[in-house]
């Protein structure tokens, strides 16, 4: 096997390695040389995360020979990044991709590059086969201290895509920017910001939200398969990383690591459930907030009209909500019964007549004797709900079905909706 060549590598105000060659199979070396969205690289600054995700960057190569003379011949080389997921632009020739190639001509060549979907510090890779086969010839830059995303970065709509765009086709670009994460398929580490704090905890993860920021696009539901390790309600996380990834519309982090922050003692630490309440207040969802129903419920068919999707719901997703005042719409169809019975979720219905709409509520972990099959439940009110808002996709539909996870549930007693005590 051939070995590898010694990478050589500067950016910005970087000095260049001298490297001796070693042997004759090493046809080139690189140097490479980038400015650009870099700013001061002597400070190692954490560059901010912009809404577009995207960063713009010019290379410039230099193609040395072994006896470390510059190379005056036209060498053809790809260029990549050590983020997999990352997807690079030639702004000259329009080239796109996670690789993009260029010719060296007499030895160098300068790109003006723009970096898409950057998950965090990485690095710019340039690579060129050999003539000789087997050989190969390769450099790397010093790394590109982009700041990790924060929770807002990953959950940002770019909707000015979808403007100028209507009905259908409207609908399809808006589900495709909101059924898809801004990184999805990256390894990220979620920048923690002022803190991230475990707002809600189910069997298989939990979400976390950033203090100091408003609940507008700032959860993120963390896949943990099984139930999570010590995660509490309330306890705050000094570190979590992950791949970014869509279930059903909802952006989540899976095959996670996290780190719970902790006293001198090892006890982990977290804010009680009134600080929870005061940190991250619960928005009000009321009829003009939801869109068509998501279930096959005859009488949410009626009240529910296919308006266009919106996308404040959107950006609520995994954060705290609440309804003052609804009315159980639950029939005894398959459907129905289905979706209790697997899910513990049944439709409700906010608004007066022309006006209502119908979301569905899972109320069986707060209120387990809440059973909408009862005789007489359904039509029956719900003074108030709080609770986690998610939003799943269906196939073929252009609109999620909007769920609220009850934490908090007044009913008032006695009632037509509730079990009696054995």
């Amino acid at each position: 096997m051939r070995s590898l060549l010694p990478l050589i590598a500067v950016i910005g105000c970087y000095e260049a390695i001298e490297v001796e060659p070693t042997s004759p199979e090493l046809v080139s070396t690189f140097q490479l040389t980038v400015t650009g969205d870099t700013e001061d690289l002597e400070d190692r600054p954490r560059l901010e995360f912009g809404g577009d995700d995207s960063r713009t960057v010019n290379l410039s190569i230099q193609a040395f020979q072994p006896d470390g003379s510059p190379s005056t011949e036209d060498w053809e080389v790809a260029v990549t990044t050590s983020a997999p997921c990352v997807q690079l632009e030639n702004t000259e020739t329009g080239q796109f991709g996670q690789e993009i190639k260029a010719t060296l001509s007499a030895g160098t060549a300068d790109l003006a590059l723009q970096l898409h979907h950057i998950p965090g510090p990485l690095e710019l890779w340039v690579t060129s086969k050999a003539r000789t086969e087997g050989g190969f010839a390769a450099a790397i830059s010093t790394t590109l201290n982009y700041r990790n995303p924060s929770i807002l970065a990953l959950q940002l709509l770019p909707v000015e895509r979808c403007e100028g765009l209507e009905g259908r086709e409207l609908s399809n670009c808006q589900r495709n920017r909101i059924a898809h994460a801004a990184l999805e398929g990256c390894a990220i580490e979620i920048d923690p910001g002022a803190g991230l704090v475990v707002t809600r905890v189910a069997g298989d993860g939990f979400n976390v939200t950033e203090r100091g920021r408003p609940v507008q696009d700032n959860s993120l539901f963390v896949y943990t398969y099984n139930a999570p390790d010590e995660v509490f309600l309330g306890a705050i996380l000094d570190h979590l990383e992950g791949n970014a990834t869509e279930f059903m519309g909802g952006t989540q982090l899976a095959d996670t690591s996290y780190t719970l922050r902790r006293d001198d003692d090892g006890n982990a630490l977290g804010l009680s459930v009134e600080q929870l309440g005061e940190e991250f207040p619960a928005t009000e969802l009321t009829a003009e907030d939801l869109n068509r129903s998501p279930s096959g419920n005859q009488r949410c068919r009626r009240i529910n009209r296919d308006i266009p999707l919106n996308l404040s719901m959107e950006r609520l997703e995994g954060g705290p909500v609440f309804i003052a005042g609804a009315e159980v719409a639950y029939e005894p169809d398959d459907y129905s019964l289905s979706s209790y019975l697997q899910y513990g979720q049944f439709n409700i219905a906010l608004g007066q007549g022309g006006d209502s709409r119908c979301i569905s509520l899972m109320a069986r972990n707060v209120m387990p004797e809440f059973d909408p099959r009862l005789p007489g439940c359904s039509g029956q009110s719900i003074p108030y709900i709080e609770g986690t808002l998610r939003g799943l996709f269906f196939e073929g539909s252009s609109t999620p079905a909007w769920v609220v996870e009850a934490y908090q549930l007044v009913v008032e007693r006695p009632s037509p909706c509730l079990l009696e005590s054995p």
